[in-house]
């Protein structure tokens, strides 16, 4: 007879006179799959999973071991095999399961036997999710007892059935292996102890002592909880917590493995076996690539899963010590701070169905939540006080820097106290040059090479580039294949070896003065927090240079002030002297008493003092008159005029001191009216063309006026003479200057180097700006222009300026 032979006509007997299904001499019955799910969480809420889950593999063993005797009792089966597939035809039958046989291998002699299948429609699976819900453990408990028994019969030694895939937890099928002990290794070994048989007291007794592994993992886990909550030192919690861990689990081997550089990498820092008494710390600050972890693994561990593993052959520094030990089974335990994944807690057993209950697993998360979340405040506490350390040598080095007036010294021992502060191999400054458009070695220290001295990097490329774009820090991994390079790497840099940087710039009043690298010759992640230091120390540098190249430009400006002092005393001494020697000299003359001087003489005389005296006046009415607008007291009087009527009052002033020049005039008849101080205006005319008299010994002198725009009045006036040259236009309009290239053949021309500064202040008064324009091919000389308002209706009152005009001004009117 083969299996499928069976109906179940053939084998089943319906009296229904007499209430009775019968199986060959045996009582059957038809009870609803509904009843039994009732009955299945009964028995779990009353025994408890583990023991519900004994029971009911037990009852199925014994189903499945009857079944198997008497079919062979009371068939003749053409092979042994098609009794062996008698039994899963018999659940079939029964409406059990769809049972899916895919292999069959056994040999009594060499004492092997394997089955492999898939169990389709399982009642079980079934009813275990509609009262129960999905379970974390396989659920077909009463078919793999039957599997186990019906096998165990037929081949005459035991044999257990192991389901490692069930649609009751979750898994699409439901798949099973039956085997001997032998050859399904350590799993078995719970398989076997479901199968054993118990009674009430065995039961109570496994109980009591059940209550008593809980006591002790309870009190171990409450000593974990206190030492969790005393100590804030990370090395020093993980010391003295792992320990307790151990005992809590009742497991033989663990460490912690946390994260490190912003979640890519696990750094191993703590292990400890159950039997030593101490850990060893230091020497396991070893680093593993999260590629330790399968993906599907470190998945559920950032949802916050316990994850089991059985294969320990590819787990870093385990397969010696599992294979010494005879580890059967690693958890991993997700540990939480915050819902953030922190690290993982690895306990290792010899018991491979350890943790099988939920209850267990539920122990594991609770411990590794209060792990994570201490070790998460450890780290908080230890990452405010390197921060905190940080900041006070920030505070130190800041002060030293800017404690150095010398923009050298700032700049060398900048770069020595970057490397300190993030304790890193090389630190270099560069800085913009004249043109601003290359970075030129300024300081560096701990560099190997003295090419470095000569590194030059351009503005807009590479690093250089993104730090300005960005405004901020630019951390570099690996600098030879970070893509902000934009181009091959610099030479010098990778001559140095340097393999991970941290780029800050040097700002002051938001203006980039250069940048500030540290780095290190191997692979190193710099973190914000070192670029938040770095660029905290670059600003204090920054200013600290700023500060002594403004001292040095101090320095500069009072020895200016210096020069510019004892040329004016010298000017004023010779100014006042010649003059009074003239003064002097004539009133002696005149006392003689030995000499009688005529009336023709004596006025002569009289008219020289005179003259000399309108020069001392002038002299100090102009150091008067520049000290009022130095002190901003310059009054000036606006009132509507034209520009006829200041000529005039020009022209009289003028007469005398032409002598026969030429004085040319172009000035448009129609031109509007101005609203300025006259006398003011008629001053500045005056002293440009004196000025260009000076300058000029023959040839006209050139005055013109014409609109420069709608609401302004341009006035030039211009000599033939040699010009001024380009280096002391910057300077003509300072006070007590006086130019210094007078091409040879003119004469010395005197004067207190304040007439031009005068005139600038009173143009600027007036709301005026005035500049010497470049020279051209059409003209020779100096040309002076300036501008004036023209007056508008409702003209509001005149506001001065100041300064250089801020663009480039046409002497043409437009």
């Amino acid at each position: 007879m083969k299996a499928k032979d069976l109906k179940l006509g053939s084998v089943l007997r319906f009296r229904e006179d007499q209430g009775l299904i019968t199986f060959k001499d045996n009582r059957l019955l038809l009870i609803d799959a509904e009843a039994m799910g009732l009955l299945r969480r009964e028995i779990i809420g009353v025994l408890g999973q583990d023991m519900a889950r004994r029971l009911l593999t037990r009852y199925g063993y014994a189903c499945g071991y009857s079944d198997a005797l008497r079919l062979h009792q009371d068939y003749n089966w053409e092979t042994e095999e098609e009794w062996m597939m008698a039994g899963p035809m018999m659940h079939m039958l029964e409406g059990i399961t769809k049972v899916l046989p895919t292999r069959l291998e056994y040999s009594r002699s060499e004492d092997r036997f394997i089955i492999e299948g898939e169990w389709a429609n399982s009642y079980e699976a079934q009813q275990h999710i509609a009262h129960l819900g999905h379970s974390e453990n396989a659920t077909c408990w009463t078919l793999s007892g039957y599997a186990s028994g019906y096998s165990t019969a037929f081949f005459g030694q035991p044999v257990v059935c192991l389901e490692y895939s069930c649609v009751g937890k979750g898994d699409p099928t439901c798949l099973w292996r039956v085997g001997r002990p032998h050859q399904l290794g350590y799993e078995a070994n719970q398989a076997l102890k479901d199968l054993k048989g118990f009674n009430l007291a065995g039961t109570i007794s496994m109980l009591e002592e059940q209550i008593a592994v809980r006591t002790a993992e309870l009190s171990a886990l409450n000593a974990a909880s206190l030492v969790l909550a005393e100590s804030l030192s990370l090395d020093e919690l993980l010391y003295k917590v792992l320990p307790h861990v151990l005992r809590a689990t009742s497991t033989d081997f663990g460490r912690v493995l946390l994260l490190e550089d912003e979640g890519e990498t696990l750094e191993l820092r703590v292990q400890s076996e159950r039997d030593l008494s101490g850990l060893e710390i230091e020497p396991l600050q070893l680093h593993f690539p999260l590629h330790i972890f399968h993906n599907d693994e470190w998945r559920r561990l950032k949802a916050g899963s316990v994850v089991v593993s059985h294969d320990l052959t590819n787990v870093p520094l385990l397969p010696e010590m599992s294979r010494r030990h005879n580890w059967h089974s690693l958890v991993r335990v997700p540990l939480l701070s915050r819902g953030t994944l922190t690290g993982v807690l690895e306990l290792v057993s010899q018991n491979g169905a350890w943790p099988n209950q939920p209850e267990e697993k539920r122990l594991l998360l609770s411990l590794g939540r209060q792990i994570g979340l201490a070790l998460g405040n450890a780290r908080l506490y230890e990452q405010e006080q390197q921060r905190a350390r940080a900041w006070r040598g920030l505070v130190e080095i800041s002060h030293k820097v800017a404690s150095s007036l010398d923009k050298e010294q700032v700049f060398e021992s900048l770069v020595e106290y970057a490397r300190e502060l993030l304790d890193s191999e090389v630190a270099f400054v560069a800085l913009f040059g004249e043109n601003e458009s290359t970075l030129e070695m300024a300081a560096c220290a701990g560099m190997r090479t003295g090419d470095f001295q000569n590194l030059k990097l351009p503005r807009n490329k590479g690093l250089t580039q993104a730090i300005i774009e960005g405004g901020g820090p630019v951390i570099v991994s690996n600098y030879a294949t970070d893509s902000r390079l934009q181009g091959p790497p610099t030479p010098e840099v990778l001559a140095e070896g340097l393999v991970s940087l941290v780029a800050v710039p040097l700002t002051v009043h938001q203006k980039v003065l250069g940048m500030l690298y540290v780095g290190e010759r191997r692979q190193r992640r710099y973190t914000e927090a070192d670029a938040d230091l770095l660029t905290a120390l670059a600003t204090q540098a920054a200013i600290a240079a700023e500060k002594a190249r403004l001292h040095e430009r101090e320095v500069e400006r009072i020895k200016e002030v210096e020069r510019i002092k004892n040329d004016f005393l010298a000017m004023i001494t010779h100014e006042l002297r010649t003059p009074l020697t003239n003064i002097k000299g004539i009133t002696s003359g005149l006392l003689q008493r030995d000499v009688e001087w005529d009336s023709g003489s004596q006025r002569t005389f009289l008219e020289a003092i005179s003259e000399e005296s309108d020069v001392l006046t002038g002299l100090v009415s102009n150091l008067l008159d520049m000290s009022k607008l130095e002190a901003g007291s310059w009054a000036i009087y606006p009132d509507e005029c034209t520009f006829d009527e200041i000529m005039a009052e020009v022209q009289r002033k003028l007469v005398g001191l032409l002598e026969g020049r030429e004085l040319r005039v172009e000035v448009p008849p129609d031109l509007s009216h101005l609203r300025v101080d006259p006398t003011q205006i008629a001053r500045v005319l005056v002293n440009l063309i004196t000025n260009a008299l000076k300058y000029c010994h023959n040839g006209p002198i050139f005055l013109s006026a014409g609109y420069y725009d709608p609401e302004r009045l341009l006035v030039t006036v211009r000599d033939s003479g040699p010009g001024i040259p380009a280096e002391e236009r910057p300077h003509i309009f300072d006070k007590f200057y006086q130019g210094k290239n007078i091409r040879p053949g003119l004469r010395e021309t005197p004067g207190a180097g304040l007439g031009l500064a005068i005139v600038k202040g009173i143009v600027e008064a007036h709301g005026g700006q005035i500049w010497v324009a470049e020279p051209d091919e059409t003209a020779t000389g100096a040309t002076f222009c300036f501008t004036l308002p023209l007056l508008r209706s409702n003209d509001a009152p005149v506001n001065p300026l100041s300064g250089q005009p801020s663009e480039q001004l046409s002497s043409q009117p437009k």
